[in-house]
């Protein structure tokens, strides 16, 4: 969040400044769509494999009313991108997607620039789906596509060989779309430092926009935690991958603007990038993290997240307080048994229409309310 100082013209004809402007910052609409193929083992997401015929319609008729109830949140703000994440999102029809838009457009301001990504899977992409996804709105697909190494991806558990990779990124730049970002995972079991290279000059072959280059992480409750998979590089040898990747990035005119977001213009960054200081991430149910969920009945969190990642400080290591009031929203406890944060939650143009408090205490048992005060 930014503030606009405004000066006037004391008597004696020196500057003094003025009243100050607080304005919200931009959102980013972020989207779950949790159902999958089949569940990879090194994923700790909130994602489930389908079983059966998937209840598109119900779910997005749930979307909408969640979104709904969380308008008076955000009142007025423009939204800069919205961002459709899983589980796999390219299992949903793009009539789905198209009916869940339209809803939204109706009830939100989009930026006249709207970015909205849609993350899809290569095993299900089909030829003709991604006119209709672009005809819906769609304007920038993000590819999973984690390696171009067919036994690498058997280990990983992906539903895609190298072939289908490619086929589903030509795919998508025949029905014209040329903003795109592709998933590479490095530091995989059994992998070298050239198969890494390897990963990404396939991908320089196909011209994305945006590449994600990530370390695999043995995260809890995924099957490669409880069985490590064999051959998984130690720390120097990933260490080694990770310097010549980011080097081999810079070389094609990648530049780095997360730990593992590269974008080739820095226009190309919209999406991840606005989640960070300048933006607020707004989310719908539910949340893409399956840790720390609280029970289905407790409605903590804005945009109705019934699951939801602890944010990683603490009371104890707070962020510093800086000039500029900091409001997340959603970290905003909505629960009727908090009275610290929904004192101020409730007032549907918050922050501008009352003071923030400072530092709550613990929201609901689980979670923390990033409110300050604006400086001075």
């Amino acid at each position: 969040m930014h503030m606009d100082l405004h000066t006037h013209d004391d008597a004696c004809g020196c500057d003094a400044p003025g009243p100050v402007q607080l304005v919200p910052p931009p959102l980013s609409l972020y989207v779950h769509l949790p159902w999958c193929v089949r569940k990879c083992p090194y994923c700790d997401f909130n994602s489930h494999a389908g079983k059966g015929a998937l209840p598109f319609d119900a779910y997005i008729d749930a979307l909408i009313r969640d979104l709904d109830q969380d308008l008076p949140l955000v009142w007025g703000r423009v939204v800069n991108s919205v961002f459709f994440g899983g589980g796999t999102p390219s299992l949903f029809p793009p009539e789905a997607i198209d009916r869940f838009l339209q809803a939204a457009s109706a009830r939100l301001r989009f930026a006249p620039n709207l970015e909205v990504t849609l993350e899809t899977n290569p095993g299900t992409a089909e030829h003709g789906r991604f006119d209709r996804y672009r005809a819906a709105g769609v304007n920038r697909i993000s590819f999973g596509i984690q390696t171009f190494n067919d036994e690498a991806l058997q280990r990983l558990g992906r539903i895609h060989d190298s072939r289908e990779a490619e086929r589903a990124v030509k795919l998508a730049q025949d029905a014209g779309y040329n903003n795109f970002n592709i998933d590479l995972m490095y530091a995989l079991p059994q992998q070298t430092l050239a198969q890494a290279e390897h990963d990404l000059e396939r991908a320089f072959a196909l011209d994305p926009t945006h590449i994600s280059h990530y370390q695999l992480t043995l995260e809890p409750n995924t099957v490669f935690f409880a069985k490590p998979p064999q051959g998984i590089p130690d720390e120097d040898s990933a260490w080694d991958i990770q310097e010549h990747c980011q080097a081999l990035l810079a070389e094609h005119g990648y530049g780095q603007y997360e730990v593992s977001a590269y974008a080739r213009e820095a226009g190309n960054a919209s999406t991840t990038s606005t989640t960070g200081a300048s933006a607020t991430t707004w989310g719908s149910v539910p949340a893409p993290t399956a840790r720390s969920a609280p029970a289905p009945s407790s409605r903590c969190c804005a945009a109705g997240s019934t699951s939801t990642r602890r944010p990683s400080w603490t009371p104890q290591a707070r962020p510093p307080p800086s000039a500029a009031m900091t409001w997340s929203a959603q970290n905003a406890c909505r629960s009727s048994t908090c009275s610290i944060c929904c004192a101020c939650t409730k007032a549907s143009r918050w922050p501008i229409s009352r003071p923030a408090p400072d530092w709550s205490a613990a929201c609901c048992d689980r979670h923390w309310i990033p409110h300050r005060r604006a400086a001075g």
